[in-house]
């Protein structure tokens, strides 16, 4: 931009960047097959795998209500008979 301007190589001869532009083509799309393959694997959760992992979900937020509840009613009695 502002200084000397660098040599330029021949139109022919293929430059570092040249094999670095190559290589990240080929690593963005592998990385896209990659990508698309596990989507593919997340859509097929079916069966005993998705039931087991719903049951979990349903019991962790099953406690996690419990113990809110509780939090509020211990506030209401900290609150209560502090005043």
């Amino acid at each position: 931009m502002w200084g000397k301007k660098k040599p330029s190589q021949p139109q022919g001869a293929p430059g570092p960047r040249d094999a670095f532009k190559a290589r990240d083509a080929k690593r963005i799309a592998v990385e896209k097959a990659y990508a698309k393959k596990q989507r593919q694997e997340a859509r097929a959760l079916t069966g005993d795998l998705a039931e087991a992992h719903s049951q979990r979900l349903k019991r962790r937020l099953n406690w996690t209500i419990l113990a809110l509840v509780l939090a509020l009613i211990a506030v209401f009695l900290v609150l209560w008979f502090v005043d």
